[in-house]
């Protein structure tokens, strides 16, 4: 964005978004683990549930985005834990 473009809501919402939550939930600590690959943050709570994020899957598409969602649907299912 150059200066002088307006920014609408959805666009500031979103990006407070990203900055505040998204960074959050992909932060490894006492509530539970966390790692990435490629563009998404994975977050797994011990004994409870998992969350696959992300801002842009950076141009996936075809057959690398149908790998890209398996190896998530893998990994929570290694750890036993439903997924988001």
């Amino acid at each position: 964005m150059t200066s002088g473009q307006r920014v609408t809501a959805g666009e500031a919402y979103l990006a407070a978004y990203d900055e505040h939550i998204r960074g959050r939930i992909t932060a490894a600590g006492a509530a539970g683990a966390a790692d990435r690959d490629g563009p998404a943050g994975r977050k797994s709570w011990q004994g409870e549930r998992g969350l696959t994020t992300y801002r842009g899957l950076g141009g996936l598409d075809g057959a690398a985005l149908d790998a890209f969602i398996a190896r998530q649907r893998d990994h929570f299912t290694r750890l036993g834990h439903p997924a988001e």
